[in-house]
């Protein structure tokens, strides 16, 4: 599930999931693995952190699928942190 702004469209931050092996739905169930919330997420924030719910922020999302995400220290090297960790496919419900 994505909630909240994004800075790419969410057809893109879609199809990274999906072909990263996600099943990408729009609420917040028992059967949903990962939230990706940007700023402004409400509800959806709210509901995946009662269930207990992994949330990830765009740039987790985009380093976990290998698309990058912005590096804020700003030296280029990738040492802000590290993507969660995942299993090896993401056949899961985001």
């Amino acid at each position: 599930v994505f909630t909240g702004s994004l800075t790419m469209l969410r057809k893109k931050a879609e199809a990274l999931a999906t072909n990263a092996g996600a099943r990408v739905t729009g609420t917040v169930s028992s059967k949903t693995d990962i939230v990706v919330a940007g700023p402004g997420a409400g509800s959806k924030l709210a509901k995946a952190e009662s269930n207990g719910t992994q949330v990830w922020t765009e740039d987790e999302f985009l380093k976990a699928v290998g698309a990058g995400g912005d590096d804020e220290d700003g030296s280029g090297d990738g040492s802000e942190g590290e993507a969660p960790s995942t299993s090896a496919s993401f056949l899961s419900d985001w």
